[in-house]
């Protein structure tokens, strides 16, 4: 039982709220989606925290020369919390906060603009997961789940009575709905263990007449268990995301196509504490329009059982 629970631990990525953006180094991974349903009364808690950069504009997936902004990047710390209702429903609870959020500015560009960082509160993400199909004998679970988005603001983040560019806001001020399901499958002979996950997410138009676009995310993941400690996993991940539209006209350079490769280390201590670091590097990029491209990203996250 720990070594499934563990398992999935692993896999602590990728589905916070999300949009698409100009000048954004993609958005936060760390939600809990990937994650199956946990026993009976008890309470897992996860925390984690993330940088992201990007320096570097597409067109496409052609790197274009843009100097007006050199790149972007944030720093990121994310929780979440799920309960174990019985032993086939869970129900999560996903929260974060951005510790900065900056866009380097070109130093002509920066007369310009004199709000070029911020902070804040992000969306919160309420889910329930059930535990549709699992043969723990022949290490096989289908969790499907189904969550909304609530705002924390319905209103952007202002400085001096204006309101911050989209980029710099950390949150959608908007309503949305997210589906998706996790596939397990563990060969404990080899002590490998594959996932598939799979989550849509679906954002309402805002009090701004702002709707980010629909974004799919589809992750295979492959975990190889070292030792009684330590437990290696390659994930590939693809980032699909829809056009935002403003005032019912849609943004051309919003919306994206992006495959990543992510590495991963994981550290099991007892009690069921554990220790995860990961690294971010996309493998292909194509963005509608012209959009800042990823660079790289690093996180570091820890997670505990509490068994009544």
């Amino acid at each position: 039982m720990k070594a499934l629970f563990i398992a999935q631990f692993l896999l602590w990525l990728p589905f916070v709220t999300g949009n698409a953006q100009c000048c954004s180094p993609g958005m936060p991974s760390g939600g809990t989606s990937n994650q199956g349903v946990v026993p009976y009364h008890a309470v897992r808690i996860t925390a984690f925290y993330q940088f992201a950069t990007g320096n570097h504009f597409y067109t496409g997936s052609q790197k274009q020369p843009y100097n007006y902004i050199e790149g972007a990047r944030f720093h990121f710390a994310g929780f979440n919390f799920a309960y174990g209702i019985n032993a086939k429903w869970t129900a999560e609870a996903d929260a974060g906060y951005y510790l900065d959020r900056h866009i380097l500015y070109s130093p002509q560009a920066a007369e310009d603009n004199p709000n070029s960082r911020a902070g804040g509160l992000t969306d919160f993400m309420l889910k329930v997961k059930y535990a549709a199909y699992k043969n723990v004998p022949a290490e096989w679970e289908i969790t499907p789940m189904l969550g909304i988005r609530v705002p924390a603001n319905l209103q952007p983040k202002t400085v001096n009575g204006k309101p911050l560019p989209i980029d710099l806001q950390p949150g959608t001020q908007s309503f949305g709905l997210a589906g998706g399901f996790m596939v397990y499958k563990g060969f404990p002979n080899r002590k490998t263990r594959m996932f598939f996950n799979s989550q849509a997410l679906y954002s309402f138009e805002n009090n701004q007449h702002y709707r980010f676009g629909l974004s799919v995310n589809n992750a295979l993941f492959v975990s190889q268990t070292l030792n009684h400690r330590f437990t290696v996993i390659a994930q590939v991940r693809n980032e699909w995301r829809q056009s935002d539209f403003r005032n019912g006209y849609m943004r051309i350079s919003t919306g994206n196509n992006l495959l990543l490769l992510a590495p991963q280390l994981t550290c099991s201590f007892a009690d069921w504490w554990n220790v995860s670091a990961q690294a971010e590097l996309p493998l292909y990029q194509h963005y509608n329009g012209t959009q800042l491209g990823r660079s790289w990203a690093a996180a570091l996250v820890v997670n505990k059982l509490f068994r009544k």
